[in-house]
């Protein structure tokens, strides 16, 4: 995985999974196929993370934690459909709140908000403390506009661990949604140099981008979001360079641009591809560039 060589991992995983299914119960291979696939998704290869995932399933089709991980994995690949499928799965076979917690995250991105907020609601109604929920509903608060009630989520979540850095992104993005600019600013500005992880700093480096293009700082805002690396916000990038270059009259690049997104996995994707499609070929924008930022805004919260 680390040198890039889909083929040869795909043999190897045929030796382990004869080793393992030969010498032991086939729960303990489907434990290795699984560590695998989080080796893979931290380095961002999808398709290899859903093919070690999907071989999981097939192994023992009653295991809960490989249907929760194989949701995950069809969700980093875009197939929300199948991904709430194997979710619902992973509950089936009595999987744990990070199956819940997946669940949610795939509703959010398929824009079923009402649906997504109950997931979350029933998740905090069991597990009060789980940060993993009180950041996925707060970011799913803002995407409904519900900026105080966000607020006060992010509270809670930075009172717990690990959540400080996802807390104050999503805080950044509440204020920049109510015009508290400079706030906003410091936060993004803080984040994208000194957040510690490289796809957390992409979070913040794509909404201090999209301020920027908002605020008319189009060299600066292009600079920053060709520096973003995750594979995850490959979409978000496209369609912020796509905007950017539009706005600088350079349509043939961004035409070229354009052609690099991938196909809409929902309504609001559609719609955002069909207004780009307009402005790079020089048609007259039936949207304004407000809702372009609301929807960048609503990309980054759903990756």
């Amino acid at each position: 995985m680390q040198t890039g060589d889909s083929r040869g991992v795909s043999s190897k995983v045929d030796e382990l999974i004869n080793f393992q299914t030969q010498t032991g119960d086939p729960g303990f291979c489907c434990m290795s196929l699984c560590d695998l696939a989080i080796v893979a998704q931290r380095q961002s290869l999808f398709t290899v993370q859903e093919m070690l995932t999907a071989r999981a399933v097939r192994l023992k089709p009653d295991d809960a934690w490989s249907w929760t991980q194989h949701g995950k994995s069809l969700l980093n690949v875009g197939e929300l459909s199948n991904a709430l499928e194997a979710y619902d799965s992973a509950l089936e076979f009595g999987g744990d709140v990070v199956a819940q917690n997946g669940r949610a995250e795939v509703l959010k991105a398929q824009g079923q908000l009402g649906e997504a907020l109950s997931a979350y609601d029933a998740v905090r109604r069991q597990h009060p403390e789980n940060v993993v929920a009180i950041c996925g509903r707060a970011s799913l608060l803002v995407l409904m506009q519900r900026w105080e009630a966000a607020l006060a989520e992010l509270d809670l979540a930075e009172q717990g661990r690990g959540a400080d850095w996802i807390a104050q992104h999503i805080r950044a993005v509440v204020y920049l949604r109510t015009k508290r600019r400079d706030a906003a600013r410091s936060i993004l500005s803080n984040g994208a140099v000194n957040c510690p992880e490289s796809e957390q700093r992409d979070y913040f480096r794509a909404t201090l981008a999209q301020m920027m293009v908002a605020e008319g700082e189009l060299e600066s805002a292009r600079e920053l979001a060709e520096q973003l690396t995750y594979s995850r916000f490959d979409k978000t990038k496209n369609v912020l360079l796509t905007h950017i270059l539009e706005k600088e009259q350079k349509l043939d690049e961004a035409r070229e641009i354009y052609e690099r997104l991938p196909e809409p996995t929902c309504d609001d994707d559609a719609e955002v591809c069909q207004e780009l499609q307009r402005r790079v070929t020089g048609l007259e924008p039936r949207q304004s560039n407000e809702w372009i930022q609301n929807q960048l805004y609503r990309l980054v919260l759903t990756a």
